[in-house]
Formats: C-alpha cells, structure tokens, sequence
C-alpha cells in the first residue's frame, strides 16, 4: 500500500497592498463566467518566487499565486486564486490566521503530550485548529479582506486532508485523537469556511486528498472520491495533484497495469466526480519543463472527461520557468462527443481535433482515425499508434496553427545530436537542434557521464565542441544546450554518445593516476528543502592535487541520476525541485597521473510536500 502525494512550495512573502475591488456577484460559481474568455482549459500554479520567472499569464483561465503576488493576479483577465491554507499556520506570513493570532487564542493544535503539533516536512508550519469555530471565522475574516484588497477572484485552499498523521508525522491532535475525527473536523472547516466565502461572490478550490493506511481505496482514488463528494457542496472547484502520474515518481505516468500506483481509470473518474456535483476539476501535474509525454498524457486524460466548461488542467516544471508548451496548451475547441475506447485505447472528438490516450502499461495501440489530422508540428496522419501510457492531440487538418499573441521563450521541438568521433584526441561537436520561438542565441555544456548516460558530471567546457580526453575513457558524453530570447530560455540535453574507448596506443603514464582507497565520499546534513548537505571528498590514493564536484538529482533507489546544473561544489542547499528525489554527489580526483572518480551513496528521499508524503 502506498500514499498519495501531495505537493505544494510554501515559500511565500507577506505583501500587503491598499488595493480594493473583488467579485461581489453574490453567486460564487459565476465567478469564473465572469471573467473572459481566456485559455479554456488552462491553469498555472505560481507560488513561492516561480511568479516572476513566467510570462503571459494572461493565457490563462485560472491562475493561483501565493499573497505576494495577489494584486498582480488581481489585474489578469482570468481567474486570480491565492494560496492559502487552513490546516497548517505559517510563521513569518499568513497562510489565513496569523500564527501569532493562532497562539494567542489557543488554536495551535497539541499532540496527546501538551506539545505543539508541527508539519514534518516543514517544521516552521504549526498545525491549526481546523474545526474550531473561532479560528473558522477569523480565517474567512482574513481572507476576504485579503482577496478583496487585491482585486482576486478567490482562494486555493491547500492541504484540505482527510487524514491528520502523514503531515504530522505519525502524531494525532489531543483534540482529535484518531482519523474520524479529524476528518469530521476537516470538513467542519470547509462546510464554514466555503459557503462564507462563495456568499460574498468568491471562488473556493479545495485541494482535497485522503489516504488511510491499509484502505485499498488510497491507491485507485475511490477514497478520493469519497471525499470529494462530502466537500462538494461546498467549494467551487476540487483539485488532485499529480494526478495521471506516480505520486512519489513523475516520470512514471499511472495507466491499466498491476503496479499500485496505476489504476488510471479511477483517478481519471474524478473528472466525471467533480463534474457530477456542478464543480470543476483541477487537474495538477509536475514533470520536467521538456517532458511533452507527460504534459500531453496529463492535458489529454483531462480532455477525454472535461464537459467543456469550467475547470483546468495544469503542469507545472520542476523547480522555474514558464511552463508554457503547445504539447498541453494547445486548443481544439470544446467536446462534442463522449469519449469511446479503441482497443486498449481511447478517443474523443473536439470541434477543432480529437484527442488520443493509451493507458496500457504493455501493449501500443494503433487509431484510425477516419479523416485527416494534423501533429502539432503540423504533419498530416490518419492513422497514429500509440505506445504504452502515451497520447496525442491532434489538430483539425484545416485549421491552422495558432499564432502565439507574444514571443515566448524558446521550447525544444527536437533534440540536438552530437557528430564525432567519441575517443581520446578527438573532437566531437553538439547541433543546436530544434527549438520554437525563434532564439537569439544558444550557450552549452558538456557533462563526463556512466556508460548509462547517468551519473552526470559537468566539464569546463562551454562551447558547442570539446575534444575527448584520456579521462573519458569508460564514460560517455553529453550536452546541454540552452536557448535564449527576449523572452527567456529553455535548456534541453543530448542522448550520450557511445562509451570512450582506450586507443590502443597510448602510452601508459609515467605516474599513478589517483583512485579510491579508503571509505567514498559521504554526504552530512539534513536532507530537506532549504537544508545545506556537505561532502567528504573520500580518500584516495595517487596524491591528488585538485577536487571537482557534481550534484545529481536521482530516483527514489538512488538511481537514475541527473546532475543538477550550477551545482558543483562540495556543498548544496536542497531545492523545492529535489522534493520525492534522492541526492548524490560525484568527486573527481586530479593527480600527475590523471583522474578518476567517486560517488558517495544516495541520501532522502526530500520530502516532497509539508507532510512528508
């Protein structure tokens, strides 16, 4: 049995601005006919500092932003929605009631030993009395002054959770000692607090999520579900975050296979959930700003349930930048027929395309599609097949591809290659490959990897060729190019080249090249976001004279390792991009005769979210 994730940055500043205005309909759930007609079917999430790293959120039909950022929402044309929480009480901002409001009125919850209860994976967050009808109120008060200050549409509430112990660690609030009864108080909250707040004309999205030990329900979204129906009635708008792909692994994408983590077609139902009760469905996604597979799986899922109306789908990249990508923000009108299943498959028609999924986690699945339609890059088909847990959203032959309103910065369409001889005195050069949004300019780097293309280190080099050493020898070679405009840039890496193989008639060196001899490098710190770790450089023979260092972001078993860019010196502060990641470092040693590497074990993994899970 395993847990639902939920993720969410909480490295928000306090802003207060005298600005006023807000929706005052009365009807909260015509908040989002009110405002324009803006990128149907799209959302963002932008909180922490990733506001100011974006461009054109006017593309956007929902916005969320933490209250730093509210009165620059307040101004979009779309639906402004600030971060706030009521289960965890923030210190240094507010998250709805001031911690030191919540201290003083006795509504910090306590655990059965008097001591306060704290978030585990964020132990600056307390935990705040959800079902007191005091701190309900004064959370309303707050929070509409707050959205009506700075012109918002209404409130993301995060952390509306079924369960209490996975944020605190395993510990149940004296108050409510076991998970009825925090549930019971959970949802006290939102019956308050949404209703309150939807009279006075604002939009409430409820990022709700339940696990129970043991339930088979966490692993196929029926708890979820379950859930939602009791807080339905009172929101606008209910959230499942990464939703379609692995909680704790978002390469990894759930489908129709055994896996615990599959089960697409439950969490797919929350779709129809969500929709069934008059509410809209936020769907919520992470994954590398370049992997389209993923963005165009999680925006395709969406479609294939979406009645056309209110609700998003949204991805947001690992760590900054702007998420914008046509893979999942490209528009095919609005549906108009139901879904059907083709093989393992499925298929619904949109006014402007059609939209394709095969959630097998075995076998592909070909589509005919009976008319031509167009690839996002243009090319006719009218037959696809798709493999194993993959998509498409094709375009209507006719119709052509839309103009962006704006430069945008540049996205990777296709990979660059590397050209060359991969051996010791030879010189290897990268292509720029293909990008969209017309660069000005590109800058690169090349990285010394495992034979696997992992493990990644990154080389002094910085032009678009490098000439292979001796010290390559057992590795491959990668590059990253990032492509800039006035808009911003976009990095993407190459495949590996083939492993450096020795020549056979070089001479052996005169002195000993430095090698592992006592205990590898070693890792000490605390492995959580915003924690410093330190490296050992290990011990080593063959006098070295110089250390070189690399960072790697890897998978939950230490595997699959990427090496983070920048980071390349024997310290490094955990980032909100290494949460559900294990981190490893790799040590180069230098000496008369030559180099040779190390890398320590692999520590985490980071807690992806304030509750740890």
């Amino acid at each position: 049995m395993r847990r639902s994730t939920l993720t969410a940055t909480l490295v928000l500043s306090l802003l207060t601005l005298a600005l006023t205005g807000g929706i005052t309909t009365g009807d909260q759930d015509a908040a989002f006919a009110a405002s324009p007609s803006v990128g149907p079917g799209l959302g963002i999430l932008r909180i922490g500092n990733s506001y100011q790293s974006g461009s054109g959120y006017d593309r956007y039909g929902y916005v969320i932003v933490g209250p730093g950022d509210a009165a620059a929402a307040g101004a979009l044309p779309g639906m402004s929605l600030v971060y706030q929480s009521g289960t965890n009480v923030a210190t240094g901002w507010s998250s709805g009631v001031p911690q030191p409001t919540a201290l003083a009125n006795g509504w910090l919850l306590k655990d059965a030993g008097g001591a306060y209860l704290t978030n585990a994976g964020f132990p600056g967050m307390y935990v705040g009395d959800v079902g007191s009808s005091g701190y309900q109120q004064a959370w309303v008060t707050n929070v509409s002054a707050l959205l009506s200050r700075n012109g918002n549409d209404g409130v993301f509430i995060d952390d509306v959770i079924g369960e209490i112990v996975g944020l605190t660690g395993g510990k149940y609030p004296a108050k409510y000692p076991d998970q009825a009864s925090w549930e019971n108080a959970m949802a006290s909250f939102i019956e308050y607090v949404g209703p309150a707040l939807k009279s006075r004309g604002f939009y409430v999205l409820a990022n709700a999520n339940k696990y129970v030990s043991g339930d088979s329900g966490t692993d196929n979204g029926a708890l979820v579900a379950q859930w939602w129906r009791r807080l339905g009635p009172s929101v606008s708008g209910l959230m499942s975050e990464n939703w379609a792909q692995h909680p704790l692994d978002n390469t990894k994408l759930r489908g129709t296979g055994p896996d615990w983590w599959n089960n697409w077609d439950g969490w797919a139902n929350l779709v129809s959930v969500a929709q069934s009760m008059g509410r809209d469905f936020v769907g919520l996604q992470y994954a590398s700003s370049t992997n389209t597979r993923v963005m165009t799986y999680g925006k395709a899922s969406f479609l294939l349930l979406w009645n056309g109306d209110g609700g998003a789908y949204m991805f947001n990249p690992d760590g900054s930048g702007d998420p914008w990508n046509p893979a999942w923000t490209t528009d095919i009108g609005t549906p108009s027929a139901a879904r059907y299943q083709v093989g393992s498959g499925w298929r619904r028609a949109y006014s402007g395309g059609t939209v394709l999924l095969n959630p097998s986690t075995t076998s592909s699945q070909e589509f005919s599609l009976g008319a031509t339609f167009a690839t996002l890059d243009g090319t006719k088909v009218t037959t696809v097949t798709l493999p194993p847990t993959t998509a498409m959203i094709l375009r209507n032959a006719e119709q052509p591809v839309a103009s962006s309103p704006e430069l945008r910065a540049p996205v990777n369409t296709s990979l660059m290659t590397i050209s060359g001889s991969a051996a010791p005195g030879q010189n290897v050069t990268v292509s720029t490959g293909t990008w969209s949004n017309d660069p000005a300019s590109y800058a690169y780097q090349w990285f010394r990897c495992d034979t696997s293309g992992g493990a990644c280190i990154a080389l002094p080099v910085t032009a678009n060729a490098y000439t292979v050493s001796t010290n390559d020898v057992g590795h491959t070679l990668r590059a990253s190019v990032v492509a800039t405009n006035a808009a911003g840039s976009g990095t993407a890496t190459s495949a590996p080249t083939a492993t450096v193989a020795a020549v056979a008639t070089a001479p052996a060196p005169t002195d000993v090249a430095p090698a592992i001899s006592g205990s590898l490098p070693v890792i000490s710190g605390a492995a959580k976001v915003g924690e410093k770790l330190s490296a050992s450089t290990g011990d080593w023979s063959g006098s070295p004279t110089s250390f070189q260092y690399q960072w790697h972001r890897c998978d939950t078993s230490g595997g699959t390792c990427r090496a983070i860019s920048a980071a390349v010196g024997s310290s490094y502060v955990v980032a909100t991009a290494d949460k559900g990641s294990t981190l490893r470092i790799s040590v180069i040693a230098t000496g008369p005769g030559g180099s040779a590497s190390a890398q320590s074990a692999s520590v985490g993994p980071i807690p992806r979210t304030k509750n740890g899970r």
